[in-house]
């Protein structure tokens, strides 16, 4: 993720000049990157890229290949 990432996923939120107030709710974007990660890391897991183990206090995720 970078800073255009972030400016794009602003304009794609940003509503019509006919709404006021002008602008993007934190967690409107917070949940659109979390939408984007969510179906990245399902096509990783999917195409043997990553893989994950469920922990005490949540998920582990590391690269397939990589030695635990």
């Amino acid at each position: 993720m970078n800073k255009e990432y972030v400016l794009d996923k602003i304009r794609e939120l940003m509503p019509d000049d006919s709404k006021r107030p002008m602008g993007v709710g934190y967690v409107e974007l917070k949940n659109a990157v979390q939408a984007d990660l969510k179906k990245i890391m399902n096509e990783l897991l999917k195409d043997g890229e990553i893989n994950y183990f469920k922990t005490l206090n949540g998920v582990t995720v590391y690269l397939k290949d990589s030695k635990l």
